[in-house]
């Protein structure tokens, strides 16, 4: 399976330096190309691990077409091959620039380190291995992106050196043995490429540090990594603040953000530093430096809140506030403000800040009528703000009204909340106010502003919380404004309308046709089922089974043999939800194995100066993938036909050549390696 990282893109922008319009599909090999004064520098990777690794192997073909004047867009040009071969180098030349070059010992590390072996299961094992090469690759491609001697020693870069003044070209690299698999890219060597410097970065003052912000995508110039430097004055020396390159990475599924962050801890406030970012683009040459931005750290930090908030009434018209002042070195003032309401906007009661030794405010416009909520508020000498809690001032009413009594409610399917409660007797009360909890331990808030004239109250709730209770107390209020003792909670029960929790898959295991799973059920209380359901591959559901919430495991007897299956797992609670899917896993059963070719024979042909190749396979309605090597080198796939015969006609005399043959299915499957048969091009005799 070939898995492709979205921010190799990054790695290798293949970005600029004229591209021509895409093939008839998609390559696995990206070129890009770079005009220099006497010479042309071509660049290329491999666009995913699988292919990288293939290309280890079999090597690089390159090939370049001279565009006559004025005909560029033709469908066709006549191609001259630069390079026939192009492979990494052999492990032993690798040592003077293991010594010489960092990225270079990276690079060998991912191409010749002797890999860890594998643990687990068949399906563990797997993905170990996926693991590794994804991660040599990632590695292989960085280190040939900062340094032209790991990507020439990698055999992806070549410079082209033939290359005459004037003229335009199209370059075409791919891999032996991957028809129409290529990349392509144009240069026109009357336009010398100069690297200009990224776009200037942003500042984010902090506290005691200063982050740097960037959008690499909007560098047109295809910079995969950058360095970070700091000066402390516009025109002094910079220094680097990263050690290796700073790499900005994007997650597989691609919803990283789109800038890059760099955090620089300074450790002081009110200093000016100056930053500028150089880049470093997919041929490892460094950029000019970008214009640089200043930054500076900045006191963020609030100072404590206000401590020991009272509020007491005078001659009940009056209302003295007191506190304690908090430990900050650094406190401006304080400002008082009030509220009719604690979630109400608070307006401030004078204009400028108390002074630093004030720690206590006499109020003598509240309304005794209102509620009268006030706070403190603390602000420091760079301007930071920190609040006391909000302190309600109770004025004296000596004779409250009645406690409501008979509260009753209900909630209905749609979160519509209805209460309801006897009148007070009482010729004073002009209203009621509703509280409400989601505990019994938690303190009561008003829940409108508005008093409530009549002995009912009804509200829409919000179903889809956590909370699966809500109480509700009612107080009398009187024309004063004096408050009754508040009815017993009511706690009522909230719809269910939350999903439960899925279960999910620990363990599967796969022996011929049977499917053996092994999961953990659903972490919600309310679970009273738990189904599984088998998806195909025209990926339809399938419920295979229902149980209760002490089973674990099932055995799926009923797979089809050389099919893939996936199985989800679903929750339903006592109310009639059910959980979404869980995260499904896929499984594939086992078939037999595909038969092999038979009694290959290849005969030299004097007469057409050709090697017939001929063989038998039972097994009908198949391809056949010719295996060819010269004399007595590596087989490399060569060919390919439907029929049990095939002439080869690119051959040399006295020359010996070897063949074998490969079985594939319409679905994909191969067989193993048919016996080898070689023979002498030039004489008739045949030879096994």
């Amino acid at each position: 399976m070939r898995r492709q990282f979205n921010f190799m893109t990054l790695l290798l922008g293949l970005l600029t330096a004229g591209t021509l319009p895409a093939q008839n599909q998609p390559s696995n090999v990206h070129l890009i190309s770079r005009v220099t004064k006497n010479e042309i520098k071509l660049r290329w990777a491999p666009t995913d691990a699988e292919t990288w690794r293939e290309s280890t192997v079999k090597g690089y073909y390159l090939l370049r077409a001279t565009v006559p004047t004025d005909t560029l867009g033709l469908a066709t040009y006549a191609y001259d091959t630069l390079a026939n071969m192009i492979l990494p180098l052999p492990s032993a030349q690798w040592e003077k620039l293991v010594d010489e070059d960092t990225y270079c010992a990276a690079a060998w590390t991912s191409l010749y380190e002797k890999k860890p072996a594998s643990s687990g299961n068949l399906i563990q094992q797997i993905k170990q291995q996926d693991d590794i090469l994804n991660k040599a690759y990632f590695v292989a491609m960085l280190a040939a992106d900062q340094s032209q001697k790991a990507a020439n020693a990698m055999g992806l870069q070549f410079t082209d050196k033939t290359a005459v003044t004037g003229k335009q070209y199209i370059y075409k690299v791919g891999i032996h043995g991957l028809k129409n698999d290529y990349s392509t890219t144009y240069a026109d060597t009357k336009t010398i490429f100069n690297l200009a410097s990224p776009l200037p970065p942003v500042s984010i003052s902090k506290e005691k540090s200063i982050t740097i912000k960037w959008d690499p995508s909007a560098d047109q110039w295809g910079y995969t990594t950058y360095h970070v430097e700091r000066s402390e004055s516009l025109e002094g020396s910079y220094k680097r603040l990263t050690s290796t390159p700073f790499l900005h990475l994007q997650n597989p599924n691609g919803n990283s953000s789109e800038y890059s962050y760099y955090t620089d801890t300074i450790g002081v406030n009110y200093k000016v530093f100056y930053y500028r970012l150089v880049g470093i683009d997919p041929f490892g040459e460094e950029s000019i430096p970008s214009v640089a931005v200043a930054g500076m750290g900045k006191d963020l930090t609030p100072p404590p809140s206000p401590e020991h908030l009272t509020a007491t009434t005078i001659e009940n018209k009056m209302v003295k506030l007191e506190w304690s002042q908090p430990a900050c070195p650094d406190i401006k003032g304080y400002q008082i403000s009030r509220a009719e309401d604690f979630e109400a906007t608070f307006t401030p009661l004078h204009a400028d800040l108390l002074p630093i030794n004030t720690l206590e405010f006499i109020d003598s416009t509240p309304n005794p009528a209102l509620n009268n909520y006030y706070l403190v508020s603390v602000v420091d000498t760079a301007g930071n703000v920190n609040h006391s809690e909000s302190i309600y001032a109770f004025f004296k009413d000596n004779t409250p009204p009645p406690t409501p009594t008979l509260l009753t409610g209900r909630i209905d399917s749609t979160g519509l909340v209805t209460l309801k409660w006897n009148k007070v007797a009482d010729p004073a009360l002009i209203g009621y106010r509703v509280y409400y909890s989601n505990s019994p331990n938690h303190t009561f808030i008003m829940r409108s502003g508005d008093l409530i004239t009549d002995t009912f109250y009804q509200e829409k709730l919000f179903l889809n919380t956590l909370s699966e209770r809500i109480l509700y107390k009612v107080a009398a209020v009187d024309i004063g404004y004096g408050h009754s003792l508040p009815t017993a909670a009511l706690e009522l029960k909230k719809p269910d309308k939350i999903k439960p929790a899925s279960g999910c898959f620990k363990r599967v295991e796969v022996i011929d046709q049977s499917a053996m799973l092994t999961w953990a059920p659903g972490s919600s209380s309310d679970l009273v089922l738990q189904e599984l359901w088998r998806e195909n591959d025209l990926l339809q559901k399938t419920k295979m089974a229902s149980f209760d919430n002490a089973t674990t495991t099932y055995t799926d007897t009923t797979l089809a043999e050389g099919q893939s299956y996936t199985y989800y797992l679903r929750s339903r609670d006592d109310d009639g939800l059910y959980s979404d899917f869980s995260t499904p896993v896929s499984v594939q059963s086992s078939q037999k194995e595909l038969a092999a070719v038979n009694d290959l024979q290849a005969i030299w042909n004097e007469e057409s100066k050709s090697i017939s190749l001929k063989w038998y396979c039972p097994t009908k309605n198949v391809q056949y993938i010719i295996y060819r090597s010269i004399g007595d080198g590596a087989l490399i796939t060569y060919d390919n036909t439907s029929t049990t015969d095939f002439t080869d006609n690119y051959v040399s005399e006295s020359t010996k050549y070897r063949y074998a043959v490969v079985v594939m299915d319409e679905n994909g499957r191969q067989s193993g390696l048919s016996a080898i048969t070689e023979v002498m091009a030039g004489k008739s005799q045949l030879t096994k």
